[in-house]
């Protein structure tokens, strides 16, 4: 596992698949969510972002995606002030909220895609105004399967034995051209 902060990440994207992010702040009120049939949110991405910056408008650099309950409770109270009409008990609605939108936290597991992937969530960009080209997407609580990681060990082990296997049945005299052939030895009679 890689650590980073999201400060660095902001700076310089890493390669790693396996993050922990810390120093983030999770700002659940711009987050944008896939819906189930009932329109309910199902999944979040939720953009993590550098604690009091200054910069409202600073590019994201990473998303967490989860289906984490409290975090889609705050999703169907976002999508319910939405839906009110009356600007007021909108806004007082918000302000009750608030307290809950931001949130201190590290975060860690699997880099399930960049931005620009073909996995499913291609409408993602269009959903954010500030995202980073870079953006990563991380999915809390996903791990690299060591089953993986296995077929890998197993795979360089014999491919290791083979090379070395080969390596031996290839040994002959290095005989260079115009050297001495060396003497025949005697018959024996």
């Amino acid at each position: 596992m890689t650590t980073i902060s999201i400060e660095e990440l902001s700076k310089q994207p890493t390669k790693a698949k396996w993050l922990r992010i810390t120093g983030g702040e999770l700002d659940v009120s711009t987050a944008a969510y896939t819906s189930s049939f009932l329109g309910d949110p199902k999944v979040l991405y939720i953009p993590v972002t550098i604690p009091g910056a200054e910069d409202a408008d600073a590019p994201v650099s990473l998303l967490y995606k989860t289906t984490e309950d409290k975090y889609l409770e705050l999703g169907k109270k976002m999508k319910a002030i939405d839906e009110i009409e009356d600007e007021s008990k909108a806004m007082m609605a918000l302000v009750e909220l608030a307290p809950q939108l931001l949130e201190k936290r590290d975060v860690e597991g699997l880099v399930q895609f960049g931005i620009e992937s073909d996995s499913g969530d291609d409408d993602i960009r269009e959903l954010f105004d500030n995202i980073s080209p870079d953006a990563l997407i991380i999915e809390p609580g996903e791990k690299p399967s060591w089953i993986l990681g296995l077929f890998g060990l197993i795979g360089g082990l014999a491919l290791g034995y083979a090379l070395l296997r080969a390596q031996r049945v290839q040994k002959v005299p290095n005989l260079q051209a115009g050297s001495p052939v060396p003497p025949t030895p005697p018959a024996q009679q």
